[in-house]
């Protein structure tokens, strides 16, 4: 709806008024006068630092890649039907350990239309709903609860699943009482469980609706302090590495770069992480 608003008032803007049509009356001329007061030019001030944590510092800001498309809407909607299979892979990709963590264009889309193709195609069976990849698509159209109650039922059933751990740990941004499945997702497999929070905190926003927040980042990158000589820096993309570093400054550290007295004696381990981090977005 907002696209749609968005391209009707830019087309409301920029097409010119049709042969023959009234021209868009000018406001009239304020007097001119003889002398003009001109105020004296502000020089702006410094820009805000981006931040990537919420103002509690307990999350990650959900600040997803913005990409203006020209096309009208029903040309956007074709697109992400006609790349639907390839979408599909990569949501695949993220629960087996293969492929990457780019941001691929309209993956939310997908994400909403198949949570709805039930619903769509009157078909309750037209895509198998008690998986981890219809839980993700959930959380793409932000339908939390029943997000919850499928990684629920799946976490019962095969707890020891890498996908299903990873998710339903990364739910625990909503629940604290999901977090050890993300402990366990870490212990099998730390690299790609980075990645994995890296980018849903970019592409899903799991913070929306919530009544309250926990600790989430607290408990979340002391698991890189515990893992780091397993986690292969090297396969973690630069923007997310940077993204960690700058949530480990925006948390642990204050202005000037100076440790906030309640981790004093943490100084020294997240300032080394902080480093291992720079070193690796070469």
């Amino acid at each position: 709806m907002k696209h749609t608003l968005f391209f009707l008032l830019m087309s409301w803007v920029l097409v010119p008024a049709a042969p023959g049509a009234d021209p868009i009356p000018s406001p009239p001329a304020a007097p001119v006068s003889r002398t003009v007061d001109v105020p004296p030019r502000r020089r702006p001030g410094p820009a805000k630092p981006l931040r990537v944590l919420t103002d509690s510092g307990n999350n990650f800001r959900y600040a997803p890649h913005r990409v203006i498309d020209p096309r009208p809407v029903a040309q956007q909607l074709r697109y992400v039907c006609h790349e639907a299979k390839i979408l599909e892979k990569a949501a695949d990709e993220l629960f087996s350990r293969e492929g990457n963590f780019a941001n691929w264009h309209h993956f939310r889309e997908w994400g909403i239309l198949y949570a709805n193709l039930p619903r769509l195609t009157g078909r309750p069976d037209v895509v198998p709903t008690e998986t981890a990849k219809y839980a993700l698509a959930l959380l793409c159209d932000e339908r939390y609860k029943e997000a919850e109650q499928i990684l629920r039922k799946l976490a019962e059933k095969n707890p020891d699943d890498y996908g299903t751990m990873i998710l339903i740990g990364a739910f625990s941004v909503r629940n604290k009482e999901y977090f050890p499945y993300l402990e366990k997702a870490f212990a099998v497999d730390p690299t790609w469980s980075v990645n994995f929070i890296a980018w849903q905190s970019q592409n899903l926003d799991l913070l929306q609706k919530l009544p309250e927040e926990w600790d989430f980042v607290g408990a979340f990158l002391p698991l890189l302090l515990q893992h780091r000589e397993q986690i292969d820096f090297d396969a973690i993309p630069a923007p997310a590495l940077l993204r960690l570093n700058k949530a480990i400054r925006e948390k642990y550290f204050g202005e000037e770069r100076l440790i906030r007295p309640e981790y004093r004696d943490q100084k020294e381990k997240w300032s080394s992480l902080c480093t291992i981090l720079v070193q690796h977005m070469d």
